[in-house]
């Protein structure tokens, strides 16, 4: 009875190493090197300005002679607990220092035998980001299941280290974009006014963000005329993101019936999207930027257009049957 046990467990322990010697010679036959600027290097350091696409461009062959499947993480980066203070990689889930801010195209990569392929993902700083940040470049292979709640799984990979020295480079600036062409009778080009089928007042702007943070806007507006009309409108809160344009498009619904000159005045409160970070920034950089616009639209009514309509048609037709009967005299 000893003897089956023993020779199972010779057999087990066996198995286990002719898998692990396998395994390990199937991950050894990828390399890895960084190719950033066609420059390749076993390391990837730079510096670069927050809010600002980087490149980590990455150089993967296949030495063996069968196509090998691979998933690529982007860890953060730490020191081994000894005496010796050693750069080492986390877990793979661990990504809360750099792994969150990279934009991966491909988790998993397929490289053919006896090929080399190059892979470019991207990082991006949020725009307060300031510092040396330290992450690592990981692979395995694909059939290797990871469980974060064991961490005594075994996972054999390959690791690379990244270092990146960031400067903030925090700026703000909102712009309102001129229209080519607007219906407002007072000449203001940021501001656009337009009637829909419905006869619906639609009012428009188009604001654009070429700096580097989030912004939110929380605005209102009023319309009025010297009829006592009045209505005063406050919107939900607008996020426009950093370097993009947005057109901002508002129902000021049906206005009453004695259309004319109305005034439109509109005022926005702007602050940034901090969510990190942000008792570092100078009180200026977290101000509140306020904008004030106004026009003033004249708009014939409806109501006008129809009635003149029905006069000129109840003219002409008196006219001729005032023309008729002198003829006929």
């Amino acid at each position: 009875m000893k003897t089956k046990i023993w020779l199972s467990i010779i057999l087990f322990s066996f198995l286990y190493c002719l898998f692990s010697v396998t395994f390990a010679q199937s991950i050894w036959d990828i390399s890895s090197s960084f190719c950033n600027s066609w420059i390749i290097t076993s390391g990837l350091n730079f510096s670069t300005d927050s809010a600002k696409y980087n490149e980590i461009c990455t150089q993967f062959t296949n030495n063996s002679d069968q196509d090998i499947s691979i998933k690529i993480w982007f860890p953060d980066w730490t020191i081994t607990n000894d005496e010796f203070k050693k750069p080492a990689c986390r877990w793979e889930w661990n990504i809360e220092n750099f792994g969150k801010y990279v934009i991966q195209k491909n988790k998993t990569l397929i490289i053919p035998a006896k090929q080399t392929i190059n892979e470019k993902d991207y990082i991006r700083f949020p725009a307060w980001f300031d510092g040396i940040v330290r992450g690592c470049m990981t692979y395995f292979l694909n059939q290797t299941k990871t469980d974060v709640n064991n961490q005594l799984n075994i996972v054999v990979r390959q690791t690379s280290y990244i270092s990146i020295l960031v400067w903030s480079n925090f700026k703000r600036s909102i712009s309102i974009q001129q229209f080519d062409k607007t219906d407002n009778w007072w000449t203001n080009k940021k501001i656009s006014t337009e009637l829909n089928f419905d006869w619906d007042m639609i009012l428009k702007l188009n604001f654009t963000n070429s700096w580097d943070v989030d912004e939110l806007f929380i605005w209102s507006w009023r319309i009025y005329n010297k009829l006592w009309f009045s209505k005063y409108f406050e919107i939900p809160t607008t996020k426009l993101l950093t370097n993009t344009s947005k057109e901002i498009s508002v129902n000021m619904w049906k206005l009453p019936f004695y259309w004319w000159f109305f005034k439109i005045e509109l005022n926005w409160n702007i602050e940034p999207e901090i969510l990190f970070n942000r008792d570092s920034l100078t009180p200026k950089l977290k101000e509140i930027i306020s904008i004030q616009e106004e026009t003033i639209i004249n708009i014939i009514p409806r109501n006008i257009i129809i009635a003149v309509i029905v006069l000129l048609f109840a003219f002409s037709i008196i006219r001729y049957f005032i023309k008729r009967k002198k003829n006929k005299q």
